[in-house]
């Protein structure tokens, strides 16, 4: 059974040296435009190659 999972993570200690999107604020915004059945799609869709 797939079940929805909430998960919690914390910022590294040190953290890295770059100028990268800050990864802990923009992951609690909400999305401005989110296709989920797109989204559902592609995963569904993934192949896993050997």
């Amino acid at each position: 059974m797939m079940m929805p999972t909430r998960i919690q993570v914390d910022p590294p200690n040190p953290t890295p040296n770059s100028n990268d999107a800050s990864f802990t604020s923009l992951w609690s915004e909400e999305p401005d435009d989110l296709d989920v059945a797109a989204v559902l799609n592609a995963w569904r869709n993934q192949k896993i190659e050997k």
